[in-house]
């Protein structure tokens, strides 16, 4: 069980690898609702790992999640958009190439307003082995061609798991070569959208000397 997201209004996000009904125990992501005990997988079926959902804070509750290995797929891991409508998924699409590359595209993050969408990439052009990149939607719905936040939080390391701020302006990710105490240790900057201030390392109890 890992990878919480909570919204706004208290839905909760989660993935695990718990056995479904039929037995299967890939990777799966389950929703639940202020006051209710049920976790409702949202996509049960298929081969595909899936999970890393976020859900945004307005009312139209847009959602972004991982898919691995799916039939149409651009990677080997996309950036799956859709809506949650009636505890389920809806409008389930995958935005393509360039939003998605052929390599891994993960640990997606989206603003309160649905206006971007921060998440973590192998792709080519990048500056180490996972960064962390940015994308705008614009007035038609279309999402821009993802931006790299360039080398200010970006290393020759890993840079995963960026959460923006419901305000857009403070970024929290993990990192494996900012000064640290561990492998992978968490950071924090403050910006908006294109620039950022240097990562400050949020310090011990919140990390430690493993990942």
């Amino acid at each position: 069980d890992l990878a919480p997201s909570i919204a706004a209004d208290g839905t909760l996000f989660l993935t695990s690898n718990r056995p479904a009904a039929d037995g299967d125990e890939h990777d799966r992501l389950y929703y639940t609702g202020p006051g209710s005990t049920m976790l409702h997988v949202l996509r049960p079926e298929g081969a595909s790992d899936e999970g890393e959902g976020v859900l945004t804070a307005g009312e139209s509750f847009e959602a972004a999640f991982v898919r691995c290995y799916a039939s149409g797929g651009v990677g080997d891991c996309d950036i799956y958009l859709a809506r949650l409508q009636q505890e389920r998924l809806a409008d389930v699409r995958n935005p393509g190439f360039p939003f998605n590359s052929p390599e891994w595209d993960s640990h997606p993050s989206l603003t309160a307003d649905g206006a971007a969408i921060y998440f973590a990439s192998e792709r080519f052009g990048g500056i180490g082995g996972s960064d962390i990149w940015m994308s705008k939607r614009g007035g038609d719905g279309s999402w821009s061609a993802p931006v790299n936040l360039g080398r200010t939080i970006n290393t020759p390391g890993d840079e995963k798991a960026p959460r923006i701020s419901s305000g857009g302006d403070t970024l929290v990710f993990s990192s494996d070569y900012h000064d640290g105490y561990g492998g992978f240790d968490l950071f924090r900057s403050r910006g908006l959208r294109d620039a950022w201030s240097a990562p400050v390392n949020l310090g011990r109890p919140l990390n430690s000397s493993a990942d």
